[in-house]
């Protein structure tokens, strides 16, 4: 393997000082090692400082222990990979290995945190002597080396060295020493208890300042609370990774920003001011709750003393905004040079992909809200073709996984080369691909004897001004949307080449026809996907979630 391709293509540049490695992982979405805590899912980048064999459980699984360590952390920590077989385990090699691990859990062991994969977790392995042609793994290479050379003369020097008793005179000394007074705050809401999301964690109680970025109407409280209650999304622009924005539609925050607050007995709340669109507000004894969605914050009255004031709107001047405006800022700098790159672009004939009279800072795209009262919306497609179209360089390269974009691009080939073999069987379980070379047992879950059922599945390499991306079709239902024909997937093959693979031949002779010259609208979004070579290989592509039109398919 050359490198890890979740990491993207790289900037180039070389990485000398630890602020900036941590700057690149950040920017990778990947968290530091001295940073983690108990009870997250998050993504790691690590190099394997100790390695022992492969051991057999008590029951049926197989666990592969080695201990992990970056440039971060002052101790290697645990780490415990679970599999039915061994042949499905990852390939660490032994003590200088660089391993990627996204979907990973975080507990704790002898009050030591320590780290385990789950049903989703996804890895890939950097041998060691190899730098990966990407800065992030060239400096961790180099800084292996570095810590692996320090602790061998440690080791040296604690044997050759002889302690030799020295007498020490001890004298008085007539130093006066101060104590420092302790400072109080002289800010109301720079208090003991401020955080940022970043460090929210479940279970835990926290102050935070705030930006509201969407709003929902109040509505009834549950039983358990009574009165009511009103949601909305919240930020103060720091990444944490137990955050989702599998169903936030804002292109001004990317990344793990973004959080769904619950409100509750809103009606109850001391001096409680309205919730606005762009208004800061210092919010008191915020709690992180779990969801089916990841982390989302909670507040409520205060059950010992009722009357304590819990949200405070806050001026855009005051200086304890300063931080929060700081991280606003370089999110929106970092969007805006994307934006600039794709004003700057030239294109063909058929016109620019964003017209020069666009602003640079992007324009948002409104939630979609799981309520019930918004699961039917009818105008989210036109929500995001509003919304700035991106360069697929720029996505690739430093975004976000599962972050839905706006992309403009023309389809110049379609994989597999026939319809007839777009349709695939796939496990019912987990949606992996029906493997000859196993028949009995499913790749992906380890399931012994699987269901399959058929299913639609092809690529589309997209091309724009930029760069060239490849984007994967992944059901029936997306296929339905690029065809505009109700495509219908069962385990009976003859009812699917009658009717899906008929309606596929069509897209497939638009795009050999027309692809290379029409540009499409489409709404994407990067994604690691299993790619050739053993279990546990990732691809980094695009996903397709929506199409503007389908394709003018003459029939």
């Amino acid at each position: 393997m050359d490198g890890i391709s979740a990491l993207g293509a790289g900037t180039g540049t070389a990485i000398h000082t630890l602020s900036d490695y941590r700057h690149h992982l950040k920017r990778n979405m990947i968290q530091a090692l001295d940073t983690i805590q108990a009870n997250q899912i998050t993504t790691l980048l690590f190099v394997v400082s100790k390695l022992d064999p492969i051991q057999k459980t008590l029951g049926t699984d197989y666990v592969l222990p080695l201990w992990a360590i970056d440039p971060t952390a002052s101790n290697p920590i645990r780490v415990s990979i679970y599999r039915r077989s061994v042949e499905s385990m990852p390939d660490v090699r032994g003590p200088g290995d660089i391993v990627y691990f996204e979907g990973a859990k975080t507990g704790l062991k002898d009050g030591k945190c320590c780290v385990y994969n789950n049903f989703s977790t996804r890895w890939q392995v950097l041998h060691g002597g190899q730098n990966g042609g990407h800065e992030v793994l060239e400096y961790m290479s180099a800084w292996w080396k570095g810590w692996q050379a320090s602790n061998v003369q440690q080791a040296s020097n604690v044997q050759q060295t002889t302690i030799v008793p020295q007498t020490t005179n001890v004298q008085t000394s007539n130093v006066q020493i101060t104590p420092i007074a302790k400072q109080k705050s002289t800010s109301r809401f720079n208090t003991a208890y401020l955080k940022q999301i970043s460090n929210v964690s479940f279970d835990k109680f926290s102050d935070l300042l705030l930006e509201v970025l969407h709003v929902l109407p109040r509505e009834q409280e549950s039983p358990t609370y009574g009165g009511m209650m009103q949601r909305c999304l919240v930020t103060d622009y720091s990444e944490n990774p137990l955050l989702t924005n599998t169903d936030i539609m804002d292109t001004r925050v990317v990344g793990n920003r973004a959080a769904w607050l619950t409100v509750h007995q809103i009606d109850k709340l001391n001096k409680m001011p309205t919730l606005v669109v762009g208004q800061k507000y210092w919010m008191r004894n915020v709690r992180g709750a779990s969801s089916t969605r990841g982390l989302h914050l909670v507040l409520a009255p205060h059950t010992r003393f009722p009357r304590t004031i819990m949200v405070v709107e806050v001026e855009d001047s005051h200086p304890d905004l300063a931080p929060m405006m700081e991280r606003r800022k370089r999110m929106l700098d970092s969007v805006g040079e994307g934006v600039q790159n794709t004003i700057a672009m030239e294109c063909d004939v058929d016109g620019p992909m964003v017209s020069a009279h666009v602003a640079i800072e992007p324009v948002a795209i409104e939630p979609i809200s799981k309520s019930p009262e918004h699961s039917k919306r009818t105008d989210k497609h036109v929500a995001w073709t509003s919304a700035l179209v991106m360069p697929i360089s720029t996505i690739c390269s430093g975004y976000q996984l599962t972050t839905r974009f706006h992309v403009r691009a023309k389809i110049s080939k379609i994989f597999p080369p026939t319809a007839d073999q777009s349709i695939v069987s796939v496990c019912t379980s987990c949606s992996t691909r029906y493997d000859s070379d196993h028949p009995n047992v499913c790749l992906g879950c380890q399931r012994p004897d699987p269901l399959y059922r058929e299913e639609c599945q092809f690529m589309l390499e997209l091309t724009d001004a930029s760069a060239k991306c490849l984007a994967m079709s992944p059901n029936a239902e997306t296929a339905s949307k690029l065809a505009g024909h109700k495509l219908q997937t069962s385990v009976d093959s003859a009812s699917v080449s009658s009717s899906a693979v008929h309606a596929l031949r069509g897209v497939w002779a638009w795009v050999h026809a027309r692809g290379e010259v029409e540009w499409i609208n489409l709404l994407v979004a990067p994604v690691l996907v299993p790619g050739p070579g053993p279990t546990g290989t990732l691809v980094r592509c695009l996903i397709v979630a929506d199409i503007a039109h389908p394709l003018p398919i003459l029939t």
